[in-house]
């Protein structure tokens, strides 16, 4: 059940963080193409491989909750 929380919780701030970097893109750069959405996918990515490698290589001892909150929940919001 914890883990559920873990997600649920890193999901509401992961929606939060990303409509307030999708509202600045489309402030800065318009709505012609969808330049938030993307930034936001591609950037999205390379957060969840980065996090899983130094999860898994430097920080072996990490606490499995983090590996709900982060990846799954807050980038996969």
């Amino acid at each position: 059940m914890a883990n559920v929380f873990l997600v649920a919780l890193g999901g509401a701030l992961g929606a939060v963080a990303r409509f307030a970097v999708a509202s600045a893109f489309t402030r800065k750069l318009g709505t012609s193409w969808p330049y938030g959405t993307f930034f936001i996918n591609v950037s999205g990515c390379f957060l969840v491989a980065l996090f899983l490698t130094a999860a898994s290589e430097r920080y072996p001892d990490m606490h499995p909750g983090w590996r709900y909150f982060f990846p799954i929940g807050f980038v996969g919001a």
